[in-house]
């Protein structure tokens, strides 16, 4: 029962997010909202011309998170007096953000006189990188600095199960107008969204926990140590 009751408070907080989502992206069963009762979008609309926002949205929460889950791997470093991990650490958080700093410059973002600095910097993080492997450094640096990138593109996935939501809201939309039939255009289309239901509660929950377990707490977060054992009272 006390699960249950957990699973089910979770679900409240879910249906209470999906709701404000739902009218700030103007949707209730995808574009049924807007046909049927008017809803326009408070914030946005997410297909069209916002599609490149949200995904620059996305990769944008990536390099926050793990360049957090860095940070705090450099702070454990300093306290375990680590000097490898430090620079390790240390290395990646410098070539993260050189990496972006240089798509900036080069998309004109930031001036393009910041793209000599930017490369630099990317330099010193891939040193840091290499540093405590000595000269195999030399060759696993660049590889390390590249497995950042690869983190961070990770979230993408975020993006593309929101949009993905959107489409298939869409398609059950359309089925339901060209089908002759109401009474089987009403079914496909309510099968759609159920699925549609099912999914958007299952991916973004499995993809969340992946996302922190695999690119977040690899970061800075180690298992091991002792088992806890509680004081108890023995008899003498």
């Amino acid at each position: 029962a006390g699960a249950l009751h957990s699973l089910a408070l979770v679900m409240v907080y879910c249906a209470v997010w999906a709701v404000i989502f739902g009218l700030l992206f103007g949707e209730f069963f995808g574009s049924v909202g807007l046909q049927a009762f008017g809803m326009e979008p408070l914030w946005m609309e997410r297909s069209g011309v916002t599609l490149t926002a949200l995904l620059v949205f996305t990769v944008a929460v990536g390099v926050v998170h793990i360049a957090l889950g860095l940070i705090l791997g450099i702070w454990e470093a300093v306290v375990r007096r680590s000097g490898k991990e430090l620079s390790e650490r240390l290395g990646k958080l410098v070539a993260l953000v050189a990496m972006f700093w240089i798509v900036g410059a080069l998309s004109r973002l930031i001036p393009q006189e910041y793209l000599t600095p930017g490369v630099a910097v990317l330099v010193l993080g891939i040193v840091l990188l290499g540093a405590p492997m000595g000269w195999v450094g030399i060759l696993l640096g660049p590889i390390e600095a590249l497995g950042i990138v690869g983190n961070v593109l990770s979230y993408l996935r975020i993006g593309a199960i929101g949009l993905s939501s959107v489409y298939l809201a869409e398609v059950a939309n359309r089925l339901f107008g060209v089908t002759a039939n109401v009474m089987v255009g009403g079914l496909v289309a309510g099968l759609l969204h159920a699925l549609n239901l099912a999914l958007g509660i299952a991916s973004p929950t499995i993809q969340s926990l992946r996302l922190h377990y695999v690119e977040f707490f690899t970061k800075f977060y180690e298992g091991g140590g002792e088992a806890f054992r509680p004081f108890r009272q023995t008899a003498l």
